[in-house]
């Protein structure tokens, strides 16, 4: 007798965190570098989120959509590398920071959806995106391995392009 059975489901990734409520004011991280990557999904964006992606997704300091808690009063720096060619929308991706639980997609709200987030950054009082820049995407070297972060990260490089 055979019995057919479905390969196990792959072992999701846990959440990574960036904390500056941890740490002093000497060891505070106060700078973050923003370029978009794979998802590397279903074990990466969607276990990490609990939500289905779009294939690509915002790194922060080299780590896939990690959570960040900042400090009040604390004064920091995004270094936005995400796109800002507003005419091809692979290489247009602006980050804001707002009160929404779902992200994304400001541009694409209506004025009463709008008007239900609080923006905290990256946009500005006209409604405009601020927080942009040349584009940098995490680029898969070789196969793509995403059984672990770590098996993932030893096959990404940085892309810039020097243009939008």
């Amino acid at each position: 007798t055979f019995l057919a059975t479905e390969p196990p489901a792959p072992v999701g990734w846990q959440e990574m965190q960036i904390n500056s409520e941890e740490t002093t004011e000497e060891t505070e991280i106060v700078e973050f570098r923003v370029a978009i990557g794979s998802a590397a999904s279903p074990v990466g964006y969607e276990s990490i989120t609990g939500r289905i992606g779009w294939g690509i997704s915002y790194y922060v300091n080299g780590l896939l959509s990690p959570k960040i808690t900042l400090r009040r009063g604390s004064t920091y720096t995004f270094v936005v590398e995400s796109g800002a060619n507003t005419q091809d929308l692979t290489k247009y991706h602006p980050l804001y920071v707002t009160s929404s639980s779902t992200g994304g997609g400001w541009n694409q709200l209506s004025a009463a959806e709008r008007a239900l987030e609080t923006v905290y950054a990256g946009i500005d009082e006209s409604g405009t995106d601020v927080a942009r820049g040349r584009f940098c995407r995490w680029e898969i070297q070789g196969g793509v391995d995403a059984s672990s972060l770590k098996r993932l990260m030893n096959l990404l490089s940085i892309w810039s392009s020097n243009a939008n």
